[in-house]
């Protein structure tokens, strides 16, 4: 019981205090009542005020309006210039007024330098005017006729500019047709058999040097020359543009080394049976006799991987060599072995 007792009147002490505090707030609630009704009697004072000023302001408008020959706000609104109109017509009030002060003082200047002179002799003015008039006439004759003059020119330059335009259309096509012509004709020596096969060459050329970008870094490339070669080989000469060496027109082949010739043949080998395959002849393998013995273990690795990448597309490759280094990049080995009874193939 004494707990009892003693909790509640730990529970009268919480509510007094409540009520307290709830006191406190309505007597706040109380007073800001107060003042909000006399706020609000205040607006209702201001919006009366405001109301009446609206309508003296109607009034004084539709006066206005009717004074000035307008119906509604909306015409004089219409009439109404924007700030950039506003801007220009005030910038070119006072350049004008500016204007004005700037001729005024230049008059009053000339003025005080007229004092005390006199003024000249008009007959002398007339002479001069009638020469001076006479100079004009021959001029403005002159002009006319430099004025027919430059229109014919111009006339006749745009007829100029249209046959010109008319050659530059079809000069590359006659002097392409004439070189053809020529060489149709056996004029630069190379017949139209030379020619075809120049063509032709030219692809071979371009699928050997797609080969020989994997070797040696790219450093050869072979290229087609017409210089002053005759015989069999005109139009139909081989150089070969290495970029180690200053020799913009490249060196003969005759210059290469044995390996280098190897490689160069390989590509060009390579290259011809690749054209070929393009125009529906079917190769199913392609062997190499020899050759691998003059070159180096680096040209030996570009010379395989070339080859392998041939294998991958155009199908077997064959190769005929005693060269022990290339026994660990090729797969399959075939040997021939010789006997008395004859030469037969095994498998290692």
């Amino acid at each position: 019981l004494t707990d009892r007792i003693n909790e509640l009147r730990q529970g009268i002490e919480d509510y007094n205090a409540e009520a307290k505090e709830l006191q406190g707030a309505l007597d706040a609630a109380a007073n800001a009542l107060v003042k909000l009704r006399e706020a609000v009697k205040h607006a209702a004072e201001e919006k009366k005020k405001a109301e009446a000023a609206v309508n003296g302001a109607e009034a004084d408008l539709k006066k206005a309006l009717a004074e000035n020959g307008y119906s509604d706000i909306y015409e004089p609104k219409a009439e109404m210039k924007t700030p950039d109109e506003r801007q220009k017509m005030h910038a070119a009030i006072v350049e004008y007024e500016t204007e004005c002060k700037n001729k005024v003082e230049e008059l009053s200047i000339k003025k005080l330098a007229l004092e005390g002179k006199t003024e000249p002799d008009e007959a002398g003015f007339d002479e001069r005017e009638k020469a001076i008039t006479d100079e004009a006439d021959k001029y403005n004759r002159e002009d006319e006729a430099l004025g027919r003059t430059i229109e014919r020119l111009s006339q006749k330059l745009r007829l100029n500019a249209e046959k010109w335009k008319h050659y530059k259309e079809n000069i590359g096509q006659a002097e392409s047709d004439l070189a053809f012509a020529k060489k149709l004709r056996g004029d630069t020596g190379i017949g139209i058999q030379r020619y075809v096969l120049a063509i032709m060459f030219n692809q071979v050329i371009g699928e050997a040097n797609r080969m020989l970008e994997n070797v040696h870094g790219g450093r050869y490339r072979l290229f087609r020359t017409d210089d002053n070669s005759t015989g069999r080989k005109r139009g139909l000469e081989l150089k070969v543009h290495d970029s180690r060496t200053p020799e913009k027109e490249g060196r003969s082949v005759s210059m290469l080394s044995g390996g280098e010739k190897f490689l160069v043949s390989l590509a060009l080998s390579i290259g011809m049976s690749t054209v070929a395959q393009k125009t529906g002849v079917q190769i199913e393998a392609l062997f190499i006799d020899e050759g691998f013995g003059t070159l180096d273990d680096k040209s030996i690795s570009d010379a395989m991987s070339v080859l392998d990448s041939v294998r991958r597309t155009s199908g077997t490759i064959g190769i005929i060599s005693h060269v022990q280094l290339l026994e660990a990049n090729i797969p399959t080995h075939l040997k021939v072995i010789k006997e008395e009874s004859g030469s037969r193939i095994a498998m290692c």
